[in-house]
């Protein structure tokens, strides 16, 4: 199953060129970004016969090793609750492809995954509706723009004439979000909530303190999943959003794993 659906995710995922990123997020990504690059080194330069699991680990173990004490960029304050996470965590884990995991540093704490979930998310729509659906609703078109860029919505509308953004910054996540099918709010929730989980091996859950700081904090993406709404993209009328956590949710979670749900009901990058 989740061959089928990595697969079918890709043929729209290659389709995405560039991710738009500021430089806050080039700058706090440098650690993790450094590791991939050690260890792809590491293990591409050995023949494939020696990939040993002790080649492997060793390379993890070395990326770790050299990039536990970067200390460059701060944690995101624009999120009150992310400026409170310890900076400290640092965790590296490889899956190959017949399934076996290799960890090094830190990998039992629990962090909020904030825009990787527009990954699964999209892929959750892909699986339903087709990559398709994608391209027609929301596009597959770098901005070159902020990931949060009100410009790029106009701009896509105005200039270009349609959808022609893409789902992985944030107008095209809410609008993504808003594309998962369900019958109630609940529905979409357990399905969002499921689909993460899937791919997580394990059962996933929101974290309140984040979501509650994000909810108080979100007028930016509430504005631009309006204008998605008004030039018709998002199916979610932002003006009447739910005003609880839908009963399906963990209320009281304090569990530092945060999933796309706040992109449709409470949408805050």
């Amino acid at each position: 199953m989740q061959q089928r659906r990595l697969s079918r995710t890709a043929a729209c995922a290659i389709r995405l060129e560039k991710i738009d990123m500021s430089e806050r997020y080039l700058r706090t990504t440098r650690r993790a970004l450094a590791s991939v690059v050690v260890i792809s080194m590491c293990i591409v330069t050995l023949p494939a016969a020696a990939q040993s699991a002790r080649d492997i680990q060793s390379a993890l173990d070395a990326a770790y090793a050299k990039y536990q004490s970067v200390q460059e960029g701060k944690n995101a304050d624009y999120i009150p609750a992310l400026a409170k996470v310890d900076p400290a965590i640092f965790g590296i884990a490889l899956v190959t492809t017949d399934g076996k995991v290799y960890t090094a540093g830190d990998v039992k704490s629990e962090v909020s995954i904030q825009s990787i979930s527009k990954v699964f998310t999209m892929a959750r729509v892909i699986e339903d509706q087709g990559p398709d659906a994608i391209v027609k609703r929301i596009g597959v078109d770098a901005t070159g723009m902020r990931f949060n860029s009100i410009v790029s919505v106009e701009f896509a509308q105005k200039a270009l004439g349609g959808p022609e953004i893409n789902p992985l910054v944030n107008p095209g996540a809410i609008t993504a979000t808003s594309m998962v099918g369900g019958n109630s709010r609940d529905e979409v929730w357990k399905r969002i909530l499921a689909f993460h989980s899937d791919f997580a091996g394990r059962p996933l859950s929101v974290n309140k303190e984040v979501f509650d700081s994000e909810a108080a904090t979100n007028q930016r993406n509430q504005a631009i999943g309006a204008l998605m709404y008004a030039y018709g993209s998002s199916r979610t009328n932002q003006s009447r959003p739910p005003t609880s956590t839908p009963s399906s949710a963990p209320s009281a979670s304090t569990r530092r794993t945060w999933l796309s749900w706040r992109e449709h009901w409470r949408m805050r990058e």
